[in-house]
């Protein structure tokens, strides 16, 4: 959740930044900033999960396969 929150505030910082420098004339330009940055941080935390999950499976790989050649000697 720590990854997340951090995520999401990157997400709406730079979602107010490109807001304000492409979207200057619109009403509401904060609403549309956060829900954007909200929808970003989404995307990236899946993201960010899926990495992690790669890297804990190879790992488990890995030692499987060393566990493997090890018995086979």
């Amino acid at each position: 959740m720590k990854d997340f929150i951090g995520t999401f505030g990157s997400c709406l910082i730079i979602s107010w930044i490109l807001v304000f420098f492409i979207g200057f004339f619109l009403e509401h330009i904060y609403i549309t900033a956060a829900i954007f940055a909200f929808f970003l941080a989404i995307i990236i935390a899946i993201f960010i999960e899926r990495e992690s999950r790669i890297e804990e499976l190879e790992k488990n790989v890995e030692r499987l396969l060393n566990n493997q050649q090890d018995s086979e000697e």
